[in-house]
């Protein structure tokens, strides 16, 4: 999906989450911050997630469907707010 299609359905799959999470690291970049989609696919698995690297050359993997980031299990929380009137 779309990444809007994912919020107005509130969630997607690994796909439409990385790709969620990617547009809106790519929107607000930190200086020298380098924001990747990221897909594994083969003959039995397929996953997206995200990965940063960080001005100091440091890599991050932040996948959203999986609640992981960089080998810690984190609750990853998205609240995307409406703030026209639309």
């Amino acid at each position: 999906m779309l990444p809007n299609e994912t919020v107005e359905l509130g969630g997607g799959d690994c796909e439409d989450l990385a790709l969620l999470a990617y547009s809106l690291l790519k929107a607000y970049p930190l200086p020298g911050e380098r924001v990747y989609l990221v897909v594994w696919w083969g003959p039995s698995v397929g996953h997206s997630a995200v990965t940063v690297k960080s001005p100091e050359g440091i890599y991050y993997i932040l996948d959203p469907a999986g609640d992981y980031l960089n080998s810690y299990i984190a609750l990853l929380e998205m609240i995307v707010e409406n703030t026209t009137d639309d």
